[in-house]
């Protein structure tokens, strides 16, 4: 949805009233690789993503769960996960948001979200060490193998704040 500004001869309509109020939409955002080559795909996973524009203003929850049949593709560490953004960003390395990536149980890897230079899409850059302290065993852009391994049950989690294009 594009911001149309109000001026002063702008009539007050109802549907002008109710394009205020942003309201919360479903989202499957696209999962690609870097090159486009070793395709992931959602399979049977839980995807609950939603967004809503105010303006120029996006927000968006991303919330993933893979099932037994997701395919992480097969890029390896060269080839980075990248997502499709309900509305491209107005900046591309822009950073978009805070993610957690939930490979089991009893572990939590704190990523960054950016957006690329395409501005319609974003990655997850590994922002540090665990909660627990121990130090990440890799560090980069999330892919295939970085930094966990992926199964059925693991989560991707996170929100997006961000200027439209």
């Amino acid at each position: 949805m594009a911001f149309d500004p109000w001026t002063a001869i702008t009539r007050v309509t109802a549907s002008r009233l109710n394009g205020m109020t942003p309201k919360f939409k479903n989202w499957v955002p696209t999962w690609t690789t870097q090159t486009g080559n070793f395709l992931p795909s959602y399979g049977n996973a839980d995807v609950n993503c939603r967004w809503a524009q105010s303006g120029d203003m996006v927000v968006a929850t991303f919330n993933l769960t893979c099932g037994t049949t997701t395919n992480i593709g097969g890029g390896g560490g060269a080839d980075n996960f990248w997502w499709g953004l309900p509305v491209p960003a107005a900046v591309g390395g822009a950073a978009l948001g805070f993610f957690y990536v939930f490979p089991s149980t009893n572990s939590v890897v704190p990523c960054l979200a950016r957006s690329t230079a395409d501005t319609s899409l974003f990655y997850l850059l590994v922002a540090g060490n665990w909660p627990t302290n121990q130090s990440n065993p890799s560090t980069g852009i999330i892919d295939a193998f970085t930094p966990i391994q992926w199964g059925a049950g693991t989560e991707v989690r996170g929100t997006l704040m961000y200027e439209a294009q």
